[in-house]
């Protein structure tokens, strides 16, 4: 697959900056998520693509869905990723696991279905005129990606709609994704419940004291003190301490830095 060779000073409108900051405030502003969603549709447009495609991962412990996906695209998220196309399905993959933007064109197609009748099937791939994608962290260290899609030619100058897309993209889907993870934990029911004991070892072991020493510290033994931390972490739904503290700071349960 081959990106296309953009000069980023050529195609950026003088007013593109001013606009984005406004579309930044009003992401920031949605109260839910189809709030959320007018807002990724307007960003969609200012970068000259008519659809988008979210995937995310809930925020663990909060209740939300651990995994979920928002679009604009026909038949919207009660479909599957495979069921909008092969080539939304190989861009979302191809994102989530890359440093950078993703860029596939309809004349370069990212993936051949098997056989015609398969891809006359996937009604997207066939009118897919460009689409970029992005990956990016959210507050649980989990992946969200963004994609950016052009159907029937209605980007109009599809190169132009690319190299806006690289320039302002990546700060459109942090965006997209910390805002969805604040609606979703303000939704959450029921919020993640630690004990204070619970809350007391954690405390401890987000200032770097291990097991030991957190117990000397409290008056436990340290078998007790893992005890508590296996108990957080499976309210937190998180495989490691380090996980945890990260997941209780965005939760509000731990003070962040």
């Amino acid at each position: 697959m081959r990106s296309p060779d953009i000069s980023l000073g050529a195609a950026i409108p003088a007013d593109a900056p001013s606009a984005l900051a406004v579309l930044l405030g009003d992401i920031d502003r949605a109260q839910d998520i189809e709030g959320l969603a007018g807002a990724v549709c307007t960003a969609a447009r200012l970068l000259g693509f008519n659809h988008f495609y979210l995937r995310y991962k809930g925020l663990p412990g909060s209740g939300a869905a651990h995994a979920g996906s928002l679009t604009s695209l026909p038949g919207g998220a009660s479909l599957p990723l495979e069921a909008h196309g092969e080539a939304l399905a190989a861009l979302v993959v191809k994102a989530r696991d890359s440093l950078g933007p993703v860029v596939c064109s309809n004349a370069e197609p990212l993936v051949r279905a098997p056989d015609d009748a398969a891809r006359a099937r996937a009604e997207l791939d066939r009118r897919l005129t460009a689409a970029i994608a992005f990956s990016a962290s959210m507050p649980s260290h989990e992946m969200g990606t963004l994609a950016l899609l052009s159907l029937d030619g209605s980007a109009g100058d599809d190169e132009a709609a690319v190299c806006r897309a690289r320039l302002f993209g990546p700060a459109i889907t942090q965006a997209v994704l910390d805002r969805f993870c604040t609606i979703a934990r303000e939704r959450a029911e029921p919020a993640v419940s630690l004990t204070a004991r619970e809350l007391e070892v954690l405390r401890w072991v987000a200032l770097g004291k291990t097991s030991w020493e957190a117990g000397q510290i409290l008056g436990i033994s340290e078998h007790g003190i893992s005890h508590h931390m296996r108990n957080v972490m499976r309210k937190l739904d998180v495989g490691n301490r380090l996980q945890a503290v990260r997941t209780a700071i965005a939760l509000g349960l731990l003070p962040g830095e």
